[in-house]
């Protein structure tokens, strides 16, 4: 997702860089119709001297910055001395101050040896938000700190030293959902917003937030494997359970035709049996009807 450094940056045709040599227009207030002389004292400790003559009094010199940061140059008049041909030094005392930028090299120099400390992360963020790296598209958040030292880099290090700092956890037990108590295992992710604004953001997209000066915060969320994994498995302990219940009812059912069956063999013998009784009962009061006795002695006569 890193698009690489931004090195470049515009700088005004009369700015002042280290290393570059820009036009110093130098100029008194105007005195008369004679020329007069100055001394310029520059930044980097040279003196230099200039005859100014009318009717502007002024003049242009070349300075190279060995240094970047505020600085004055200053110049007043100086008597020059040319026998005859010697020139009073021009009224007055003037001063200029100017702030000198860094060059490319010093400046990647200082970003280099401010961020190294960082942990990955943290660096990475702080080079978003100070515009050290554009983001996808070719854009950077917002202006380009010049310098590890502007206030704008303090506010996008704190942010992003929270960002980077955040304690996340991996495969930690939670509640499947606020009104499903069942546990789960989650991981922390990145959220921003709240309510309805709230949503996730994968690694980047919280990186460039954070740095952005989002407020990034942590929350545990089931992920995706292990959702799936959990659904998989309710579903088969649904359908074992429900192949369980079925095999319980046929056994039931199979348990409860066997009794019946039982039950209706018991009964067809029960009144077998009392049929044959009962047939028994009849044959013997039949019998007992064909008897003749005669003299103590009984005879079945079969009528």
């Amino acid at each position: 997702m890193l698009l690489g450094l931004w090195l470049g940056s515009a700088v005004a045709a009369d700015s002042f860089v280290v290393g570059r040599e820009t036009p110093l227009r130098i100029s008194v207030n105007p005195t008369g119709d004679q020329p007069c002389n100055i001394e310029i004292a520059l930044p980097d400790g040279s003196r230099l001297e200039r005859e100014l003559g009318p009717p502007h009094f002024q003049t242009v010199v070349g300075y190279t910055p060995r240094s970047d940061g505020p600085q004055t140059i200053v110049w007043e008049g100086r008597f020059r001395f040319y026998g005859s041909l010697s020139v009073s030094g021009c009224s007055g005392r003037y001063f200029r101050d100017i702030t000198v930028q860094a060059n490319g090299a010093q400046l990647r120099e200082r970003w280099d040896t401010y961020l190294a400390a960082m942990p990955v992360r943290q660096r990475e963020c702080v080079e978003y938000g100070t515009g050290q790296v554009l983001v996808a598209g070719g854009t950077a958040l917002r202006r380009r700190a010049e310098s590890p030292e502007e206030p704008q880099v303090r506010s996008v290090v704190a942010a992003c030293e929270r960002f980077a700092n955040l304690p996340r956890r991996v495969d930690v037990p939670c509640p499947i959902s606020k009104g499903d108590p069942r546990q789960t295992r989650c991981n922390d992710v990145y959220m921003t917003g709240s309510g309805r604004t709230a949503r996730q953001l994968d690694e980047d997209a919280a990186l460039v937030a954070a740095a952005s000066g989002q407020r990034v915060a942590l929350a545990l969320r089931e992920p995706e494997d292990v959702r799936t994994a959990r659904l998989d498995a309710e579903k088969a302990a649904r359908e074992k359970a429900a192949a369980d219940e079925a095999a319980r009812a046929a056994a039931e059912e199979q348990a409860r035709q066997a009794a019946e069956e039982e039950a209706r063999k018991k009964a067809e013998a029960e009144a077998a049996a009392a049929r044959q009784a009962e047939a028994t009962r009849k044959a013997e009061i039949a019998r007992l009807q064909r008897l003749r006795c005669l003299a103590g002695r009984c005879f079945d006569l079969g009528f």
